[in-house]
């Protein structure tokens, strides 16, 4: 394992731009250095392990005030999700071609706000000293890594990760409180088509039912027309008969 800052810079942060690179950085590399073993610049927890769109292996490390920092090209990704990464014992993976490579590096992007930054200025202080670690009263044994490390560093790596794994708790939540926004919405809005399709069938109800009531005053007339014309057919049967009673009487007279 060795430095980054001790291979030779390929391109630089403004040869990037130039390009009109969207991930601007620095690319470190020398020929016949595929497997490179490559340790980060600024200790830091991993926040990242994975591909980009175009199939380039890379690791994002948390280095606090220093930013994140992404490592590319990577031929094999060997930090894992929330580890602690010294940057003078660990390494985050070996030095490859994957992705939009013309040959085997390493390039690194420095983002601090969520901007790439040129980060050139800070290589002069990449992979500072550790800790006097002869101060018992400043160091802690990790027994899961074997090693001697200051309870500032170990501290401040704990909180970078509760800080990650909240963030990743609160965009979670997020996602499952919007999931149910939306199942909610759909279901009203299916609510209103069976009210506006109730609606509708009610009018029709009511058409309907008015009609009936129509059929049946209708009827009733009829009702009553057909009383008055009885009465009628009874009256003249009563004069025919009546007229012909006249006419019985004359004929007998004579």
């Amino acid at each position: 394992m060795a430095r980054l800052t001790d291979l030779q810079i390929t391109a630089s942060y403004q040869d990037h731009l130039n390009w009109g690179s969207p991930y601007p950085g620095i690319d470190f590399g020398d020929s016949g250095r595929e497997g490179f073993a490559i340790s980060p610049l600024f200790s830091g927890r991993c926040i990242f392990v994975g591909k980009d769109n175009a199939g380039a292996n890379y690791v994002v490390v948390d280095s606090g005030e220093e930013g994140h920092f992404y490592y590319v090209h990577n031929k094999q990704n060997t930090a894992s999700l929330g580890q602690w990464l010294d940057c003078h014992s660990d390494i985050v993976g070996f030095m490859g071609r994957t992705g939009n490579a013309s040959g085997p590096h390493c390039h690194v992007g420095n983002k601090v706000n969520g901007n790439y930054i040129d980060f050139g200025n800070k290589l002069a202080r990449a992979y500072p000293n550790p800790p006097d670690t002869d101060s018992n009263s400043y160091k802690l044994f990790n027994t899961e890594g074997g090693k001697v490390a200051s309870y500032q560093e170990e501290s401040q790596a704990f909180a970078y990760y509760l800080d990650y794994r909240a963030t990743r708790i609160m965009y979670n939540n997020q996602n499952i409180t919007q999931q149910f926004d939306n199942m909610a919405n759909k279901l009203e809005g299916e609510i209103q088509k069976l009210q506006t399709q109730l609606d509708i069938l009610n009018g029709t109800v009511k058409t309907l039912q008015g009609s009936l009531d129509n059929a049946s005053t209708s009827n009733m007339g009829l009702k009553v027309e057909n009383g008055k014309l009885k009465k009628d057919i009874e009256g003249v049967e009563i004069f025919k008969k009546s007229l012909f009673f006249s006419l019985y009487l004359l004929f007998k007279r004579k």
